[in-house]
């Protein structure tokens, strides 16, 4: 947890006492997170012990904990599956039987922590990962009663730790790597494009298999960009003839093959995606790179490449940058497209000398709906990812949002758009309350990827109409600035609103004649 910068205050339960603890929980207790774990093995290894009795009471405890999240939904819960039963326990049943039950209730297990909005830990794939006998230490047991082994603790650790982060951090989105000695074995212009080691030899199949796994990175939303020092024809040369690569020149949405130092490469990557230098990874074998990086450009997150390539797939892996255990969205499985339909609009962009001829010539088509079962994930997603263009920064999980919704005075907008190029997905939400004759913009944010064409003032402007027919009189308008949402300070201000305090912007509706905005198309769904 400290490795991975997670600051916390732990709060131990007594031994063997789990339902009483989860009973005693209050709201005063100001839990943030909840991890259950049980386990037989060692503990009952008596003629008495029933694996059916053991899981009622697990199903149980699932129950209790499903009450009291309903009461304090702003806990997290991490509840462990059940492990097999190890070849030194000494219940006197058909083991193969036991194991049986215990696969049907992991599977209900899983099925119920989707339905209550827990987080599934994989305890018994944990236990398997290393092994039994390496994870359980019969010697520890009799000394103190501690079931596992130092490395078995270290494995706990280490899997549950990503899951904490993927809760309370956003997942990265971009990984930057470099070429030689990173992605292929040897130095390109040295080596030649014919004499780089990928596949085909002990040293190649490690890159092979690098490569494979970035692929699935790739897959599963995460932008692949290139910082190399190389020619830029040779590197365009490489991917077009070296016919044992698996990643292809198409798969990397940025490449930047040349010279200059490679924090300065960085800079221009975010710049070039629009995106965050923190939702950034920088992958590079050279310890010099990687200090520079660290030196001139610490937003970013530089991994300590070991120098066996064999180890990066785990060296990535455990950092977490882009560990999920929530189903991936749509939007996350267009990532790659939706940054090649921006990088096709910015092209356009240059052939006009004016902003408002370029947006009018984007064909921009704006969709707004209510919030509903097929965008739910991707609202929460959005909430908890976006800090660029998002006035309050509020964040939500699954259930608190649900919670929040149920209240019939908020009105919802997801906003879509389409331009030209293409269609962007789902990339803006605003939520509104409605109080008798006044209306307050509680959440209102956009992907980074949609800013400068002037949505955000489609959207307000589409809001104010709205409320004009329903008779409100007065808007008002929430700002909480953060480090990372400077450029919202004047939003409300430039859209006609009357600053009252430090946070609270209010707009006289009577006062306004709104009109459509003629810029871009709206229809709503």
């Amino acid at each position: 947890m400290n490795e991975k910068k997670i600051s916390q205050t732990n709060v131990n339960s007594d031994f063997d006492q789990i339902y009483q603890q989860i009973s005693n929980i209050k709201k005063s207790d100001k839990l943030d997170l909840l991890i259950i774990g049980n386990e037989f093995n060692y503990v009952y290894q008596d003629e008495k012990f029933k694996i059916t009795n053991f899981c009622s009471d697990l199903s149980n405890q699932i129950e209790l904990i499903k009450s009291i999240k309903s009461k304090l939904p702003q806990i997290e819960v991490i509840f462990f599956n059940l492990p097999y039963l190890t070849n030194e326990n000494y219940i006197n049943q058909n083991k193969s039987k036991i194991n049986e039950i215990i696969n049907d209730f992991n599977i209900n297990l899983s099925k119920k922590c989707k339905k209550y909005n827990f987080h599934l830990f994989d305890y018994n794939s944990t236990i398997l990962n290393i092994g039994q006998n390496n994870f359980y230490s019969k010697k520890n047991y009799y000394l103190s009663k501690s079931l596992h082994s130092e490395e078995g603790c270290f494995e706990i650790s280490k899997e549950i730790s990503k899951i904490i982060k993927s809760i309370f951090f956003v997942r990265k989105k971009c990984l930057v790597l470099d070429l030689d000695n990173t992605l292929w074995g040897g130095i390109l212009g040295e080596d030649g494009i014919h004499g780089l080691k990928i596949s085909n030899s002990y040293e190649g199949e490690k890159y092979s298999n690098f490569q494979k796994y970035l692929k699935n990175l790739s897959n599963s939303g995460i932008i692949l960009a290139i910082a190399s020092k190389n020619n830029l024809n040779d590197v365009k040369n490489v991917f077009k003839t070296n016919k044992n690569l698996i990643l292809k020149l198409q798969d990397f949405s940025i490449i930047k093959a040349n010279w200059k130092p490679k924090f300065q490469n960085l800079n221009e990557i975010a710049s070039e995606l629009n995106i965050g230098k923190d939702a950034i990874v920088f992958f590079d074998d050279s310890k010099f790179e990687r200090d520079q990086m660290v030196k001139f450009n610490p937003e970013i997150n530089v991994v300590d490449v070991p120098t066996e390539p064999g180890n990066y797939i785990n060296t990535i892996e455990n950092t977490a940058y882009f560990y999920t255990n929530q189903n991936l969205t749509l939007e996350d499985l267009k990532k790659k497209k939706h940054y090649e339909l921006n990088k096709k609009a910015k092209l356009f962009k240059s052939k006009f000398t004016d902003t408002t001829s370029y947006l009018k010539n984007l064909s921009m088509k704006l969709t707004i709906s209510k919030i509903n079962k097929e965008n739910f994930s991707r609202c929460v997603q959005m909430i908890n990812k976006t800090n660029q263009f998002n006035l309050t920064t509020k964040r939500y999980s699954d259930l608190t949002f649900k919670n929040y919704l149920k209240n019939n005075k908020i009105i919802s907008f997801v906003i879509k758009l389409d331009d030209k190029f293409g269609d962007h997905g789902i990339t803006g939400l605003l939520t509104a309350k409605i109080l008798k004759d006044k209306c307050i913009i509680e959440n209102f944010l956009l992907s980074c990827r949609i800013l400068g064409r002037n949505i955000e003032n489609t959207v307000l402007n589409e809001l104010i109409l709205k409320l004009k027919k329903s008779k409100i009189k007065v808007l008002v308008g929430i700002y909480k600035k953060t480090q990372k949402n400077i450029q919202c300070l004047n939003f409300y201000t430039q859209n006609g609103f009357l600053k009252k305090d430090k946070e609270n912007f209010i707009l006289d509706l009577k006062k306004i004649d709104q009109k459509p905005r003629k810029i871009m198309s709206v229809k709503y769904e």
